[in-house]
């Protein structure tokens, strides 16, 4: 179920399967969520997390408590009923490549200036080895570009319990997703003279998701 103050009505199917996620991570994987008072309500937003697993996307949206937009390979949205499904379940075509992806980029930026929350992650891909990878600059872009909150967030467990190179899940190992304080523009943002402004701010995020502890979120 949506919180009651978030003013984005989702649709029923995003609602429907947002709650059976939030079934299956309680029931199989003792999901714990916390910091989620540091998600804003309403306005446009960006989650930035960590990613070593399928589950992350669910985890940290089940968590946030507000509906949001995330990505998706493009090529799952073939044929066309899976893409009806697909942009039910608010999610944004995206060339494996993310960062070049010209057309995902101006959606997102699109979607925040609406006052939509949107989910990214930093590293692009999932981790091989269940270790914080480099950031891509995309984010930064966007970031910059949009000039809106931006709320750091690390899932633990999520490679354990299900990493990309295990072909089943381990059932019944514990996912937690911790959110931290909102980090505003004069946080993040060095500025238009930065020579490598956008690669900085994607670093800074990296950064800000690393010290979070699974524990007491920074």
């Amino acid at each position: 179920m949506r919180p009651p103050d978030d003013p984005f009505t989702p649709p029923l199917l995003f609602a429907l399967g947002r709650g059976f996620c939030r079934i299956v991570l309680e029931d199989l994987f003792a999901f714990r969520a916390s910091g989620v008072g540091h998600v804003p309500r309403s306005g446009g937003c960006l989650l930035v997390s960590n990613h070593a697993s399928f589950l992350d996307p669910p985890a940290v949206m089940c968590g946030a408590g507000r509906c949001g937009y995330s990505f998706a390979r493009r090529s799952l949205y073939r044929p066309r009923l899976f893409g009806w499904l697909m942009r039910h379940f608010l999610t944004i075509p995206v060339d494996r490549d993310g960062g070049n992806d010209l057309a995902a980029l101006r959606e997102v930026l699109r979607l925040l200036a609406a006052g939509q929350c949107v989910l990214v992650f930093p590293e692009g891909t999932r981790t091989a080895d269940g270790n914080l990878q480099g950031a891509r600059r995309g984010v930064g872009m966007l970031a910059a570009r949009s000039s809106v909150p931006v709320v750091p967030a690390r899932v633990f467990g999520s490679f354990d319990a299900w990493g990309r190179n295990t072909a089943r899940p381990r059932w019944f190992h514990p996912v937690r997703v911790v959110f931290g304080p909102p980090l505003l523009p004069a946080h993040y943002d060095p500025g238009a003279g930065h020579p490598d402004r956008y690669q900085c701010i994607a670093d800074f995020f990296l950064r800000c998701i690393a010290a979070l502890g699974p524990e007491n979120p920074a």
